[in-house]
């Protein structure tokens, strides 16, 4: 009975610890259902702990690296625990299994090693800089913090556009991450800001469209007057900005079928 639910409990308890001790169990991503995605992720990294630990899973946006090297850690523990219950727990064969237990522990020691042993050579060749992502914690929270918003200066858009500049990095961060995750005092200090020289200076880059102010979640514009949450911009001056674009740009090649439309929205406001 035990061994039958044993998966059910490690399963239960290493989503409990990655929600309340680590907390990141919740799927990186901006979904409609993040729990039932999350159970099903969770569900996925438990079984390739288990069968296929690549290091891959380790990143920040899946298991991050304390996770990992904990999980590996119980998984080869847990297997000489194992091992002692069926033989001297569960087991009433009085000497006549197939395989003896004494030989069943060398089998697993000699395993055991071995893993360890190569593991430890492939560790030492990992340079010196890249070491601690094996081990330090770093969840996802502090991957936004340190990596998005200090860091990343390129990327694409909610459309798959490229961009440049961390202030587009910043300003992207709600069309694509968990609100879970998001810093959010320094994004509403962070529009509170930018938004309205984005309304009524310059447009900090094509980006900045209907959709992207739809996406936003009014509660990061608090600080922002509601007149601009729309954008304080008309379409006109959306259609001018393009039309700049195509000329700074020296793009011939562009249709006089797109130009046309734009100065149809011009002229009629649509």
């Amino acid at each position: 009975m035990l061994t039958q639910h044993t998966p059910h409990i490690e399963l239960s308890s290493f989503a409990a610890v990655r929600h309340y001790v680590f907390q990141n169990f919740l799927v990186f991503k901006r979904i409609t259902n993040p729990v039932a995605i999350s159970f099903l992720t969770n569900f996925g990294w438990y079984f390739s702990l288990l069968a296929a630990p690549f290091p891959i899973i380790r990143t920040p946006t899946l298991l991050t690296p304390r996770v990992y090297a904990l999980g590996l850690g119980y998984m080869m523990a847990s297997n000489f625990v194992i091992l002692f219950v069926s033989y001297r727990v569960l087991s009433h064969d009085d000497g006549g299994s197939l395989l003896p237990e004494s030989t069943a522990w060398k089998f697993l020691s000699a395993f055991t090693l071995t893993a360890l042993t190569t593991g430890a050579y492939a560790f030492h060749l990992v340079p010196n800089s890249h070491k601690g992502t094996f081990y330090k914690h770093r969840s996802f929270h502090d991957h936004i913090r340190q990596f998005h918003w200090r860091q990343k200066t390129a990327g694409v858009d909610h459309h798959l556009r490229p961009y440049d500049g961390l202030i587009a990095t910043r300003a992207l961060l709600p069309t694509w991450c968990s609100d879970y995750y998001l810093p959010k005092e320094q994004l509403v200090e962070f529009f509170t800001e930018e938004w309205p020289k984005w309304c009524n200076e310059e447009r900090p880059g094509e980006w900045f469209d209907d959709d992207y102010r739809d996406m936003i979640d009014k509660s990061y514009l608090i600080n922002v007057p509601e007149e601009n949450w729309e954008g304080g911009r008309s379409r006109d001056m959306d259609a001018l900005d393009s039309l700049a674009m195509l000329e700074s740009h020296g793009d011939r090649k562009r249709s006089l079928k797109e130009v046309d439309s734009l100065l149809l929205s011009l002229a009629t406001g649509k």
